[in-house]
């Protein structure tokens, strides 16, 4: 049977649409894998970035907890040191109240006579000034007006505040016996700090 042209050109035309067909095929999976590659390399982009902006998070966070840490032991500092300070008064301040009321005791007078003969009794030869509160004086001054005829002793008002007790010193000022009530308090104050620090910051 022969082929008609109608025939001819259906053939013709369905070659050109399958040769056109596989021509778009073909760049459909070329532009698909092209597609499937810049996905892929935006991923990788995405995941990098994301990691990288976690580092970074992690580095922050980091930074701001000792940041955060350092504020608070500050703090924590400061308030031990404010209870510190505060109990530190407290204990001044009783202890002062105790030593003011001590010194106007009958006790005291003559516990401080005593003292102050046995330093006396033990200087050599030569010129001495005796300090003492107006109140000491007063009380110990007739008793050792001439309590040693071998020493030029000069009583004097110290005119500072010692609490009580006495203050010794040689005419050349190289010699100094300081057995005044401001002293030993100093060193009680210094041992109940002490005590204090070692309640405060032991492990």
């Amino acid at each position: 049977m022969a082929t008609t042209i109608e025939e001819k050109l259906k053939l013709f035309t369905k070659i050109i649409y399958d040769k056109i067909e596989e021509e778009n095929q073909s760049e459909l999976d070329s532009l698909e894998k092209e597609r499937a590659i810049k996905l892929e390399e935006l991923n990788k982009s995405l995941e990098k970035s994301r990691e990288e902006e976690l580092k970074e998070f992690r580095k922050k966070t980091k930074v701001m907890t000792k940041e955060l840490l350092a504020e608070e032991k500050a703090k924590q500092k400061q308030k031990e040191l404010i209870l510190h300070q505060g109990m530190m008064k407290e204990v001044e301040k009783g202890v002062k109240e105790r030593v003011d009321a001590y010194v106007k005791t009958e006790e005291y007078s003559k516990t401080l006579l005593n003292i102050v003969k046995a330093a006396l009794q033990k200087l050599d030869k030569g010129s001495y000034t005796l300090y003492l509160t107006h109140n000491d004086l007063e009380k110990v001054k007739e008793s050792l007006m001439n309590f040693s005829k071998e020493l030029d002793l000069n009583l004097q008002l110290q005119e500072t505040d010692i609490l009580g007790g006495f203050i010794i010193e040689d005419s050349d000022r190289k010699y100094r016996i300081d057995h005044t009530l401001e002293s030993k308090f100093l060193d009680l104050k210094d041992y109940v700090g002490m005590k204090i620090n070692e309640n405060f910051y032991r492990g």
